[in-house]
């Protein structure tokens, strides 16, 4: 399909299929297998954050290639999943108990459920789980199930 007739939520959920191999559908039924392949997944994230600069397709390629500096470039354009990753990666590598206003601060302000369920687990469980998840570079359904373009 052309990237040029999706909508972001959709090209997000086909590179989201390409990465992981299982398609969803906008409403979040599983729908079929899908062929894996990260290059194509990838392919449809640098589309998305370059042509149409969005943060979130941004926010998941820092993710699955590591890099930071791409997240944080996605929480500064104002991406909600980018902010809670930087959030939980200070808490991971510095002081747990001084993150926990910031958190607090971000679920107040998300529309996204599996944002405020990510933080609801930590405050259940504590970061060591969350700590460990962060350096996994998976691209997690999560990160697309609740998007809306920010307008």
């Amino acid at each position: 399909r052309n990237l040029k007739t999706l909508t972001v939520k959709q090209s997000l959920l086909y590179a989201h299929a390409y990465f992981n191999g299982h398609r969803f559908t906008e409403t979040g039924r599983y729908e079929h297998d899908f062929p894996t392949s990260e290059y194509k997944s990838k392919t449809i994230l640098k589309y998305l954050a370059h042509q149409e600069n969005n943060s979130r397709a941004l926010f998941v390629l820092g993710v699955v290639d590591k890099n930071k500096v791409m997240i944080d470039k996605a929480a500064e354009l104002g991406d909600s999943y980018a902010k809670l990753y930087s959030i939980l990666d200070f808490g991971c590598n510095g002081d747990p108990l001084k993150v926990m206003p910031l958190l607090n601060g971000l679920y107040s302000v998300t529309k996204e459920q599996a944002i405020k369920s990510e933080i609801n687990t930590i405050h259940g469980d504590g970061f060591s789980s969350i700590c460990e998840e962060l350096s996994s570079g998976s691209f997690e359904y999560s990160f697309v199930r609740d998007y809306k373009t920010v307008l």
